[in-house]
Protein backbone atom coordinates (compact mmCIF):
# COMPACT_ATOMS: atom_id res chain seq x y z
CA UNK A 1 0.00 0.00 0.00
CA UNK A 2 1.23 3.82 -0.47
CA UNK A 3 -0.12 5.53 2.59
CA UNK A 4 0.90 3.45 5.60
CA UNK A 5 1.53 4.22 9.22
CA UNK A 6 5.47 3.89 8.29
CA UNK A 7 6.47 5.27 5.67
CA UNK A 8 3.54 8.21 5.57
CA UNK A 9 4.28 11.99 5.28
CA UNK A 10 1.96 14.25 7.32
CA UNK A 11 0.38 16.18 4.12
CA UNK A 12 -1.54 18.78 6.36
CA UNK A 13 2.22 19.69 8.22
CA UNK A 14 2.86 23.20 6.48
CA UNK A 15 -0.65 24.70 5.42
CA UNK A 16 -1.01 27.40 7.83
CA UNK A 17 1.95 28.62 7.36
CA UNK A 18 0.53 32.33 6.85
CA UNK A 19 0.62 33.97 10.46
CA UNK A 20 -2.94 34.71 11.53
CA UNK A 21 -2.13 38.60 11.98
CA UNK A 22 -1.61 38.28 8.05
CA UNK A 23 -4.85 36.36 7.05
CA UNK A 24 -7.68 38.74 6.41
CA UNK A 25 -10.02 37.18 9.22
CA UNK A 26 -11.11 39.54 11.89
CA UNK A 27 -12.20 37.29 14.60
CA UNK A 28 -8.04 36.50 15.11
CA UNK A 29 -8.65 34.21 18.36
CA UNK A 30 -11.55 32.52 16.45
CA UNK A 31 -9.19 31.47 13.75
CA UNK A 32 -6.25 30.48 16.35
CA UNK A 33 -9.06 28.52 17.75
CA UNK A 34 -9.90 26.85 14.19
CA UNK A 35 -6.30 26.24 13.42
CA UNK A 36 -5.90 24.10 16.73
CA UNK A 37 -8.71 22.41 16.20
CA UNK A 38 -8.00 21.43 12.25
CA UNK A 39 -4.50 20.12 13.47
CA UNK A 40 -5.69 18.03 16.04
CA UNK A 41 -8.67 16.84 13.11
CA UNK A 42 -6.02 16.33 10.86
CA UNK A 43 -3.53 14.10 13.53
CA UNK A 44 -7.21 11.70 13.54
CA UNK A 45 -7.82 11.63 10.07
CA UNK A 46 -3.85 11.62 8.30
CA UNK A 47 -1.63 8.40 7.89
CA UNK A 48 1.53 9.36 10.26
CA UNK A 49 4.07 7.32 11.93
CA UNK A 50 2.94 8.36 15.21
CA UNK A 51 -0.94 7.80 14.41
CA UNK A 52 -1.02 3.53 13.18
CA UNK A 53 -5.38 4.14 13.58
CA UNK A 54 -5.22 6.88 11.56
CA UNK A 55 -9.24 7.49 9.63
CA UNK A 56 -7.29 7.32 6.29
CA UNK A 57 -5.37 4.16 7.48
CA UNK A 58 -8.26 2.29 8.68
CA UNK A 59 -10.05 2.55 5.07
CA UNK A 60 -7.16 2.43 2.97
CA UNK A 61 -6.73 -1.06 5.44
CA UNK A 62 -10.51 -2.04 5.29
CA UNK A 63 -10.52 -1.54 1.56
CA UNK A 64 -7.08 -2.87 0.51
CA UNK A 65 -8.11 -6.49 2.60
CA UNK A 66 -11.72 -6.16 0.70
CA UNK A 67 -9.59 -6.01 -2.78
CA UNK A 68 -7.49 -8.74 -1.74
CA UNK A 69 -10.06 -10.76 -1.06
CA UNK A 70 -12.25 -10.72 -3.93
CA UNK A 71 -9.85 -10.80 -6.26
CA UNK A 72 -8.08 -13.95 -4.71
CA UNK A 73 -11.42 -15.53 -4.18
CA UNK A 74 -12.11 -14.93 -7.82
CA UNK A 75 -9.41 -17.93 -8.89
CA UNK A 76 -12.48 -20.50 -7.62
CA UNK A 77 -14.66 -19.68 -10.52
CA UNK A 78 -12.37 -21.42 -12.95
CA UNK A 79 -13.68 -25.13 -13.04
CA UNK A 80 -11.38 -26.14 -16.08
CA UNK A 81 -9.29 -27.79 -13.48
CA UNK A 82 -8.46 -28.64 -10.20
CA UNK A 83 -6.90 -25.69 -7.67
CA UNK A 84 -6.49 -25.30 -4.32
CA UNK A 85 -8.33 -22.10 -4.36
CA UNK A 86 -11.17 -24.37 -4.49
CA UNK A 87 -10.81 -26.65 -1.65
CA UNK A 88 -13.50 -25.88 0.93
CA UNK A 89 -10.52 -25.81 4.12
CA UNK A 90 -8.70 -22.71 2.46
CA UNK A 91 -12.13 -21.21 1.09
CA UNK A 92 -13.73 -21.26 4.89
CA UNK A 93 -10.19 -19.62 6.42
CA UNK A 94 -11.07 -17.05 3.62
CA UNK A 95 -14.41 -16.37 3.93
CA UNK A 96 -14.53 -16.38 7.67
CA UNK A 97 -11.75 -14.22 7.99
CA UNK A 98 -13.20 -11.85 5.09
CA UNK A 99 -16.32 -11.28 7.18
CA UNK A 100 -14.78 -10.94 10.36
CA UNK A 101 -12.27 -8.46 9.36
CA UNK A 102 -14.41 -6.32 7.53
CA UNK A 103 -16.87 -6.13 9.94
CA UNK A 104 -14.51 -5.50 12.60
CA UNK A 105 -12.69 -2.75 10.63
CA UNK A 106 -16.44 -1.00 9.20
CA UNK A 107 -17.60 -1.07 12.87
CA UNK A 108 -13.99 0.12 14.08
CA UNK A 109 -14.66 3.51 11.73
CA UNK A 110 -18.12 3.98 13.14
CA UNK A 111 -17.18 3.58 16.93
CA UNK A 112 -19.23 5.92 18.90
CA UNK A 113 -16.37 6.13 21.87
CA UNK A 114 -14.85 9.64 23.44
CA UNK A 115 -11.52 7.44 23.42
CA UNK A 116 -11.01 6.30 20.12
CA UNK A 117 -10.26 7.07 16.23
CA UNK A 118 -13.24 6.74 14.33
CA UNK A 119 -14.57 8.68 11.41
CA UNK A 120 -17.51 9.25 13.87
CA UNK A 121 -15.52 10.42 16.44
CA UNK A 122 -14.39 12.60 13.96
CA UNK A 123 -17.44 13.64 12.68
CA UNK A 124 -18.66 14.06 16.11
CA UNK A 125 -15.87 16.55 17.42
CA UNK A 126 -16.24 18.94 14.33
CA UNK A 127 -19.84 19.27 14.10
CA UNK A 128 -19.56 19.98 18.43
CA UNK A 129 -17.22 23.04 17.16
CA UNK A 130 -19.04 23.87 13.71
CA UNK A 131 -19.48 27.44 15.30
CA UNK A 132 -15.67 27.56 15.01
CA UNK A 133 -15.26 27.14 10.89
CA UNK A 134 -16.82 30.31 10.04
CA UNK A 135 -17.13 31.34 6.59
CA UNK A 136 -13.89 33.71 7.00
CA UNK A 137 -11.85 31.55 8.75
CA UNK A 138 -13.32 28.65 5.88
CA UNK A 139 -11.95 30.91 3.20
CA UNK A 140 -9.04 32.88 4.28
CA UNK A 141 -7.80 31.34 7.60
CA UNK A 142 -4.26 30.34 5.59
CA UNK A 143 -4.19 33.67 3.82
CA UNK A 144 -6.32 33.45 0.72
CA UNK A 145 -7.81 36.93 0.47
CA UNK A 146 -11.68 36.94 1.74
CA UNK A 147 -12.88 38.87 -1.57
CA UNK A 148 -12.47 37.70 -4.84
CA UNK A 149 -13.35 40.72 -6.20
CA UNK A 150 -10.51 42.31 -5.26
CA UNK A 151 -8.20 40.80 -8.03
CA UNK A 152 -9.59 44.25 -9.81
CA UNK A 153 -7.43 46.43 -7.61
CA UNK A 154 -4.29 44.25 -8.54
CA UNK A 155 -5.02 43.65 -12.09
CA UNK A 156 -2.86 45.08 -14.51
CA UNK A 157 -5.71 46.66 -16.87
CA UNK A 158 -3.62 46.88 -19.64
CA UNK A 159 -2.51 43.28 -19.91
CA UNK A 160 -4.82 42.09 -22.79
CA UNK A 161 -5.14 38.76 -20.72
CA UNK A 162 -7.03 40.86 -18.17
CA UNK A 163 -9.22 42.50 -20.66
CA UNK A 164 -9.65 38.57 -22.24
CA UNK A 165 -10.28 36.75 -18.78
CA UNK A 166 -10.98 38.81 -16.08
CA UNK A 167 -10.98 36.79 -12.99
CA UNK A 168 -9.16 33.60 -14.72
CA UNK A 169 -6.53 35.76 -16.13
CA UNK A 170 -3.08 34.09 -15.09
CA UNK A 171 -2.05 35.07 -11.62
CA UNK A 172 -4.79 35.35 -10.12
CA UNK A 173 -4.77 32.04 -8.64
CA UNK A 174 -5.44 33.30 -5.26
CA UNK A 175 -8.93 35.26 -6.12
CA UNK A 176 -10.50 32.11 -8.11
CA UNK A 177 -9.54 30.28 -4.46
CA UNK A 178 -11.34 32.41 -2.66
CA UNK A 179 -14.46 32.42 -4.91
CA UNK A 180 -14.46 28.79 -5.30
CA UNK A 181 -14.28 28.38 -1.50
CA UNK A 182 -17.37 31.36 -0.79
CA UNK A 183 -18.97 28.68 -3.57
CA UNK A 184 -18.44 25.91 -1.84
CA UNK A 185 -19.22 27.68 1.91
CA UNK A 186 -22.31 28.90 0.34
CA UNK A 187 -23.54 24.57 0.15
CA UNK A 188 -22.82 24.15 3.28
CA UNK A 189 -24.36 26.60 4.96
CA UNK A 190 -27.40 27.22 3.25
CA UNK A 191 -26.82 30.87 2.37
CA UNK A 192 -26.85 32.25 -0.78
CA UNK A 193 -24.00 34.31 -1.88
CA UNK A 194 -26.30 38.07 -1.74
CA UNK A 195 -26.44 37.00 2.15
CA UNK A 196 -23.00 36.38 3.00
CA UNK A 197 -21.66 37.38 6.00
CA UNK A 198 -18.20 36.72 8.00
CA UNK A 199 -19.56 35.02 10.57
CA UNK A 200 -22.01 32.55 8.48
CA UNK A 201 -21.77 28.37 9.56
CA UNK A 202 -22.28 25.19 8.25
CA UNK A 203 -25.55 24.16 8.93
CA UNK A 204 -26.81 21.82 12.17
CA UNK A 205 -29.22 19.55 9.71
CA UNK A 206 -25.73 19.14 7.20
CA UNK A 207 -23.94 16.81 9.72
CA UNK A 208 -27.32 15.43 11.20
CA UNK A 209 -27.57 13.90 7.90
CA UNK A 210 -24.12 12.88 7.72
CA UNK A 211 -24.80 10.89 11.10
CA UNK A 212 -28.03 9.48 9.39
CA UNK A 213 -25.92 8.12 6.64
CA UNK A 214 -23.60 5.97 8.88
CA UNK A 215 -27.00 4.71 10.71
CA UNK A 216 -28.37 2.98 7.24
CA UNK A 217 -29.95 -0.69 7.97
CA UNK A 218 -27.18 -2.03 6.61
CA UNK A 219 -24.67 -0.84 9.41
CA UNK A 220 -27.54 -1.77 12.00
CA UNK A 221 -27.22 -5.39 10.70
CA UNK A 222 -23.97 -5.27 10.99
CA UNK A 223 -23.42 -4.33 13.81
CA UNK A 224 -25.90 -7.03 15.28
CA UNK A 225 -23.69 -9.56 13.32
CA UNK A 226 -20.62 -8.30 15.14
CA UNK A 227 -22.20 -8.25 18.64
CA UNK A 228 -24.01 -11.27 18.55
CA UNK A 229 -21.96 -13.83 16.76
CA UNK A 230 -18.27 -12.07 16.06
CA UNK A 231 -17.29 -10.11 19.41
CA UNK A 232 -19.70 -12.02 21.47
CA UNK A 233 -21.41 -15.51 21.70
CA UNK A 234 -24.85 -13.89 22.57
CA UNK A 235 -27.19 -16.58 24.38
CA UNK A 236 -30.49 -17.22 22.73
CA UNK A 237 -32.39 -14.07 24.76
CA UNK A 238 -30.12 -11.75 23.49
CA UNK A 239 -29.88 -13.34 20.13
CA UNK A 240 -33.29 -12.56 20.06
CA UNK A 241 -34.34 -14.58 17.09
CA UNK A 242 -31.40 -12.97 14.42
CA UNK A 243 -29.76 -15.73 12.61
CA UNK A 244 -26.11 -15.64 11.26
CA UNK A 245 -26.29 -15.62 7.65
CA UNK A 246 -22.98 -13.76 7.14
CA UNK A 247 -22.61 -10.87 4.68
CA UNK A 248 -23.92 -9.77 1.05
CA UNK A 249 -21.21 -8.45 -0.96
CA UNK A 250 -24.00 -5.78 -2.38
CA UNK A 251 -24.82 -4.65 1.37
CA UNK A 252 -20.91 -4.26 2.28
CA UNK A 253 -20.16 -2.50 -1.36
CA UNK A 254 -23.32 0.19 0.35
CA UNK A 255 -21.95 0.54 3.52
CA UNK A 256 -18.05 0.77 2.21
CA UNK A 257 -19.01 3.16 0.09
CA UNK A 258 -21.17 5.60 2.57
CA UNK A 259 -18.09 5.73 4.78
CA UNK A 260 -16.07 7.02 2.18
CA UNK A 261 -18.64 9.22 1.07
CA UNK A 262 -19.23 10.65 4.22
CA UNK A 263 -15.10 10.96 4.89
CA UNK A 264 -14.59 13.14 1.36
CA UNK A 265 -17.41 15.21 2.40
CA UNK A 266 -15.91 15.70 5.90
CA UNK A 267 -12.52 15.95 4.59
CA UNK A 268 -12.03 17.72 1.57
CA UNK A 269 -15.18 19.88 1.79
CA UNK A 270 -16.17 20.93 5.56
CA UNK A 271 -12.55 20.77 6.37
CA UNK A 272 -11.10 21.66 3.27
CA UNK A 273 -8.23 19.67 2.97
CA UNK A 274 -7.13 19.83 -0.93
CA UNK A 275 -4.94 17.45 -1.40
CA UNK A 276 -5.53 14.66 -4.25
CA UNK A 277 -5.52 11.22 -3.24
CA UNK A 278 -7.28 7.56 -4.15
CA UNK A 279 -9.68 5.84 -2.01
CA UNK A 280 -7.39 2.41 -2.30
CA UNK A 281 -4.21 1.79 -2.04
CA UNK A 282 -2.25 1.30 -4.92
CA UNK A 283 -1.16 -2.77 -4.56
CA UNK A 284 2.53 -3.78 -3.78
CA UNK A 285 4.51 -5.39 -6.37
CA UNK A 286 4.55 -8.98 -6.82
CA UNK A 287 1.41 -8.70 -4.70
CA UNK A 288 -0.13 -11.89 -6.60
CA UNK A 289 3.70 -14.06 -7.24
CA UNK A 290 3.60 -17.10 -7.13
CA UNK A 291 0.13 -18.21 -7.11
CA UNK A 292 -0.07 -20.12 -9.81
CA UNK A 293 2.03 -22.29 -8.48
CA UNK A 294 1.04 -25.69 -6.79
CA UNK A 295 -0.43 -24.92 -3.28
CA UNK A 296 1.43 -27.81 -1.85
CA UNK A 297 3.20 -31.17 -2.88
CA UNK A 298 1.61 -34.63 -2.38
CA UNK A 299 3.77 -35.25 0.77
CA UNK A 300 3.20 -32.29 1.88
CA UNK A 301 -0.41 -32.67 1.41
CA UNK A 302 0.13 -36.23 3.37
CA UNK A 303 2.07 -34.54 6.50
CA UNK A 304 -1.27 -32.00 6.74
CA UNK A 305 -3.29 -35.55 7.68
CA UNK A 306 -0.69 -36.47 9.79
CA UNK A 307 -0.04 -32.95 11.65
CA UNK A 308 -3.47 -32.66 12.03
CA UNK A 309 -3.80 -35.94 13.83
CA UNK A 310 -1.13 -34.49 16.38
CA UNK A 311 -2.51 -31.23 17.00
CA UNK A 312 -6.01 -33.12 17.35
CA UNK A 313 -4.39 -35.94 19.45
CA UNK A 314 -2.41 -33.15 21.95
CA UNK A 315 -6.13 -30.96 22.24
CA UNK A 316 -7.91 -33.96 23.54
CA UNK A 317 -5.90 -34.47 26.30
CA UNK A 318 -5.94 -31.26 27.10
CA UNK A 319 -9.00 -31.49 29.63
CA UNK A 320 -8.30 -35.10 30.90
CA UNK A 321 -6.18 -34.24 34.37
CA UNK A 322 -7.74 -30.81 34.74
CA UNK A 323 -9.29 -31.56 38.29
CA UNK A 324 -6.32 -32.79 39.30
CA UNK A 325 -4.48 -29.60 38.11
CA UNK A 326 -7.48 -27.75 39.65
CA UNK A 327 -6.74 -29.52 43.27
CA UNK A 328 -3.03 -29.56 43.22
CA UNK A 329 -3.33 -25.66 42.35
CA UNK A 330 -5.91 -24.75 45.39
CA UNK A 331 -3.68 -26.95 47.34
CA UNK A 332 -0.53 -24.99 46.77
CA UNK A 333 -2.88 -21.40 47.01
CA UNK A 334 -3.51 -22.73 50.04
CA UNK A 335 -0.23 -23.36 51.23
CA UNK A 336 0.47 -19.68 50.18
Amino acid sequence: MTTTPVDAIRISAHRFNIPVNECDVVDKPNLYSFRELWSKWMKWYESAPEEPHSVQHQIHLMLFNDLVYRTVASARTDQRIPLASQNGALSFLLDSGFIATQILAILRLLDKGNNVISLFRLLKDVRHHRKKITREVYVSGDGTPYDPAAWVKHADQDDPMTTIFGLHAPGNGKWIMALHLHETFDRLSGVSADKRSRSDVISESFFKELEHWLSSPSIRDFNDLRNKFIAHAADSFERDGTVWKGINLSQLDEVQKTIVKVERILIDEVLSFRVGRENTPRPPLGMYQNLASPFATLSSVENMYRRWDELAEERNRWGSDALTELLQSCGASRVN
